[in-house]
């Protein structure tokens, strides 16, 4: 049966919007026919995630609370770079590209030539998505996680100047040291691959708009459309400083969601333990928390996810007395909660936030993966609710629907 899309206010104009989802980070063949059904579905791009570890501490990943535990564990990660080429190697059109790899545990000379092989598996569709890495990524593995925005600032520095330089370089930083340099394996197509910066306000939001092509967020986590609006200005105003085009910028917004089909579906999730720990617990900084009017956060005062969580050393109990601190409401700050189209309203205010010379990518992530019965008719269903939401914004934003979507 058709859905009922709602069209742009704004007559025919069309936006230049973006979608994408997430590719599978455990299972080769799933992932290569998940890439492939992306593409077929009509979606412009897809991601993945380069890490080692989730955010859900394994003592709460147990049947009781995850039924979906029975079935596979949370924090399985296979390495983000084999699984993006076989994808580039079996899709035609789809972009692909990782939010977000980070600055320090891997060197930039390894990441540019990496992404300049990526480049050309992909043929030109491959994008680099950066950020200054979390300690889970770091701590348990041995890794010092020393001035991380020093060292993503320079990574990106020095992955621009190999990837565009046709000879020899040298360079001398803070941390990396370039003598005599070489890599000219040059870009498939015209250009380098983008390099998108991910990040909250401040730094992040200064190293994209001086040194890269764009900006990644975590929304609505990091703040309300209005909060997003006033970052996206200046970003745009911080690139005009530098010398650079601010429409050339590229606004992606890193969407966690909690879609259902039913009102009475979406309130149940978020009800959720699982939730409302995930919620809590990958929330930027406590003034987000104090914004919203919730106080103190139940971590701790200056509780901080990048800095601060570490899921594998949590215990069960002190775990649980978090989520007994954690109502529902947080998790509706945290996350877009509805049905597709009412989840899509909320992005949209997002996308409304940016200027129309500028491209939005949306990744949009449905977050009743982890909270699902574990049967394995539960993804194929969030599979098509996230079409749905995306097709709404389609509507929304002027853009054709691809009409191969499943019926």
């Amino acid at each position: 049966m058709p859905k009922p899309w709602r069209q742009s206010t704004k007559g025919t104009a069309m936006r230049r919007v973006k979608y994408g989802p997430c590719g599978h980070m455990f299972d080769p063949d799933l992932n290569r026919a998940i890439g492939q059904m992306y593409e077929q579905q009509g979606y412009d791009f897809m991601i993945w995630s380069d890490q080692m570890m989730l955010t859900i501490p394994r003592s709460l990943w147990t049947p009781d609370l995850a039924p979906a535990s029975e079935f596979w564990d949370i924090d399985t990660f296979m390495d983000t770079w084999p699984l993006m080429t076989d994808v580039a190697i079996h899709t035609d059109k789809i972009q692909i590209g990782t939010t977000v790899f980070d600055a320090i545990r891997r060197p930039p000379a390894n990441m540019a030539q990496l992404t300049a092989t990526l480049d050309h598996y992909s043929k030109g569709r491959f994008f680099l998505g950066m950020g200054a890495g979390e300690i889970k990524q770091f701590a348990p593995y041995g890794i010092e996680r020393a001035k991380p925005f020093g060292h993503l600032e320079e990574s990106v520095k020095i992955i621009k100047l190999l990837l565009d330089a046709p000879d020899v370089v040298n360079y001398e930083g803070p941390h990396w040291n370039l003598r005599n340099a070489v890599l000219p394996l040059m870009p498939y197509g015209e250009k380098r691959p983008p390099i998108l910066i991910a990040g909250g306000p401040g730094r992040a939001v200064d190293i994209a708009a001086k040194y890269a092509d764009g900006w990644i967020t975590y929304v609505p986590t990091c703040g309300s459309p209005e909060w997003y609006a006033a970052e996206v200005a200046t970003a745009r105003r911080k690139a005009e400083e530098a010398g650079r085009d601010p429409d050339a910028m590229i606004f992606y917004l890193l969407t966690m969601n909690i879609i259902d089909e039913t009102d009475d579906q979406v309130e149940h999730h978020t009800h959720d333990p699982i939730a409302r720990w995930d919620a809590a617990a990958v929330i930027p900084g406590p003034n987000v928390y104090q914004d919203w009017g919730l106080g103190e956060h139940p971590i701790r005062p200056d509780y901080s996810y990048p800095t601060h969580l570490l899921p594998t050393e949590w215990s069960r109990e002190d775990a649980l007395k978090i989520i007994d601190k954690t109502p529902p409401e947080v998790v509706r700050r945290a996350r877009a909660c509805g049905t597709p189209r009412s989840v899509a309203d909320q992005l949209q205010a997002y996308i409304a936030a940016v200027p129309e010379s500028n491209e939005v990518w949306v990744n949009v992530i449905n977050y009743t993966s982890f909270l699902g019965s574990g049967n394995f008719g539960d993804p194929a269903d969030q599979v098509d609710l996230v079409l749905e939401t995306c097709n709404h914004l389609r509507a929304m934003n002027g853009q054709p629907i691809p009409t191969n979507e499943p019926s």
